[in-house]
């Protein structure tokens, strides 16, 4: 049980969350709504977080809720697994009780025992939803025909422009002996001379705004000016140490110039404002060495670092993470 799942009941219905934080067990087939994170926690429990950023939760009364933003370490939002085997697990609340999946679609944390084969045995379908970490384009295949086709034209333009010069060399000679020429076939030195030179020029004129421009358009999309350096990038947040237990290591390339801009590290589906407290949540930039900068150890789960710009809330750099346990887990692959 790692990454992103779906969970389906021994009636072949799958779990979803809902925008307003129910759960309902009553879907033919797995989509966004019916996919969960799992994180992993101290002694084989785990969190469950919705596709909507949430947090599954056991009320004492017995209800699911996904309606939580964070998952504290011996909260209502971690569970103990329980192993069946061939991918069947019982997930355990922290009042004790089972999670169990009624037949009209309802979800229930009331169970005090988990039969084998009974309503709170739960499959586990592992699910590939195509996420990283962050976003990398290593090559875009679709592209190739028009970065040939653009390669093309900048030969031909190239081939155009050679031509060109190559028709008004003698060209202009023969425009200039024509047109001061006194003599009775001037016009057959003259005529030719001008259409050389003039084809020529036009040629010459058109290939270097085509070179021009594909320049241009090739300097926005790679970054770099005219003498190869590029343009600034977004800063770089790199994550050097990210387990349980221990200070959270990280270094910001490229920071901002700004003397009021600081970092933050937030649970992932934390708002921006919601920083906490200095030198715990968040640190002001200048007071920071910034190639090898730490926040105190914080839990097992999906965690954010985020620089901002100035005082207030401009973000300028986000990079979300897993802090992993120190040990792995039985689901782990």
């Amino acid at each position: 049980m790692n990454g992103t799942v779906s969970l389906v009941s021994v009636h072949g219905k799958y779990l979803s969350a809902q925008p307003d934080g129910r759960a309902e067990w009553n879907r033919n087939v797995a989509s966004t709504w019916e996919y969960f994170h799992v994180e992993q926690r101290h002694y084989g429990k785990i969190a469950l977080k919705g596709a909507h950023g949430m947090y599954m939760s056991a009320q004492p009364d017995g209800s699911v809720e996904i309606n939580r933003r964070e998952a504290p370490p011996c909260g209502w939002e971690e569970f103990t697994v329980e192993e069946r085997g061939n991918n069947v697990v019982c997930l355990k609340s922290s009042h004790g009780k089972y999670l169990s999946a009624q037949q009209d679609g309802r979800a229930q944390w009331n169970r005090d025992h988990a039969p084998r084969g009974g309503w709170e045995d739960i499959q586990i379908v592992q699910q590939n939803t195509g996420q990283r970490e962050s976003i990398e384009i290593f090559e875009d295949v679709p592209s190739k025909p028009a970065e040939m086709i653009e390669d093309s034209n900048k030969k031909a333009a190239k081939i155009a422009f050679g031509f060109g010069i190559f028709l008004m060399m003698p060209g202009l000679p023969l425009l200039i002996i024509g047109s001061t020429s006194t003599s009775e076939d001037r016009l057959a030195i003259l005529v030719p001379g001008a259409a050389m030179f003039g084809i020529g020029a036009f040629l010459g004129v058109i290939a270097s705004f085509a070179l021009i421009s594909s320049r241009a358009k090739s300097y926005v999309e790679t970054g770099k000016r005219p003498s190869g350096r590029k343009y600034p990038k977004p800063p770089a947040i790199e994550v050097l140490e990210k387990v349980e237990g221990k200070p959270v290591r990280f270094r910001i390339n490229d920071p901002p110039s700004s003397s009021s801009a600081w970092v933050g590290i937030y649970p992932s589906s934390t708002p921006d404002n919601e920083h906490g407290e200095e030198g715990v949540r968040w640190n002001w930039l200048k007071k920071i060495d910034l190639s090898n900068a730490t926040f105190p150890e914080k839990p097992e789960g999906r965690w954010s670092i985020r620089v901002f710009s100035d005082s207030g809330l401009d973000m300028y750099g986000r990079l979300d993470f897993d802090i992993l346990p120190k040990k792995e887990r039985w689901w782990e692959e």
